[in-house]
């Protein structure tokens, strides 16, 4: 798609699920009905959109690399089995058992500068969606982690105070233009009952932004935005767009 898009365009994006079981998501055009296929919407007029990533999540270790990985499942870190490197970055108190991996260790892959000031905006997260217990080793929800990558675990945050930070730097981008919609793509994982938590991180943000501008969205199997200056792939992720007028 990058190569398609005008670098100046604002481009936000998601992959589309029919439900946290992973079953298929159908598309309906005409007469016919499809899925795997790309829908693109271009806005135009006069009009601007602007968007902010927003993660929840910061690093939580070292930079850990990948040592053998072989499409979403990745065997060793380090040199080691990925399991035992994970259980071994949570502490040795830890109470989350193997199985309770899946949907919750999210591994963080720094687009930015390696030592530099953190940014949330230079982080691609990947999201582990099942273990294979035998060989020891973590199945993503994205297959693009290879051997060689240098990642960190990342912590999530227990509250959402986060978000407030990312809708002042969006509407920050947007000062002086008059405001006609938000949309939210946010990670399905993300909602309540998935995320293993009690607070809904969309209520939070309609609460930030309030009720005089219209504010939509969906939940989404993998996000997408640019990091940078390019288009990214994200997990564990919302991504917040902004459409102004002129």
């Amino acid at each position: 798609l990058e190569e398609k898009i005008d670098p100046a365009i604002c481009c936000a994006g998601a992959g589309l699920m029919g439900d946290l079981q992973l079953t298929s998501c159908f598309q309906f055009l005409d007469d016919q009905v499809l899925h795997q296929h790309v829908l693109g919407l271009l806005i135009s007029g006069d009009c601007t959109m602007y968007n902010n990533i927003m993660h929840g999540c910061m690093p939580a270790s070292s930079y850990k690399t990948i040592t053998r990985a072989e499409g979403p499942v990745i065997y060793e870190i380090d040199d080691r089995p990925a399991i035992d490197v994970i259980d071994e970055l949570f502490g040795a108190e830890h109470k989350v058992p193997w199985n309770e991996f899946p949907l919750f260790v999210t591994l963080g892959l720094n687009k930015g500068d390696k030592y530099g000031d953190f940014k949330e905006e230079d982080y691609a997260n990947r999201v582990c969606l099942a273990i294979d217990a035998e060989k020891k080793a973590l199945i993503m929800f994205e297959p693009d982690l290879k051997a060689g990558d240098e990642v960190q675990l990342m912590h999530r945050s227990i509250n959402l105070d986060y978000l407030d930070g990312g809708i002042t730097a969006l509407k920050q981008k947007a000062a002086g233009k008059k405001p006609l919609l938000y949309f939210y793509i946010n990670c399905g994982g993300r909602a309540k009952p998935f995320a293993g938590g009690q607070l809904e991180d969309v209520t939070e943000v309609q609460k930030i932004i309030g009720n005089e501008i219209p504010f939509m969205g969906f939940y989404s199997g993998v996000e997408v935005a640019k990091l940078g200056n390019h288009l990214q792939a994200l997990d564990w992720t919302g991504v917040l767009c902004l459409l102004t007028e002129g």
